[in-house]
């Protein structure tokens, strides 16, 4: 059965949250290949302390 094709529009904006139940934060941005489809970039905005403590590479 095919997957359901997800745009990206539809995604920005959405919680992510761990399979243990943690929230990140929000997508504010993201950046896929888009031959492959494979996900290069989030920018998460609104990000959480969980998030803030995991060593994660910040932007300015």
């Amino acid at each position: 059965m095919p997957e359901e094709k997800k745009f990206s529009r539809d995604i920005v904006g959405k919680t992510i949250v761990s399979k243990t139940g943690k929230k990140f934060g929000v997508v504010g941005d993201l950046v896929f290949e888009t031959r492959t489809g494979e996900l290069i970039y989030i920018l998460l905005s609104n990000a959480t302390e969980f998030a803030g403590n995991l060593n994660l590479e910040r932007s300015k």
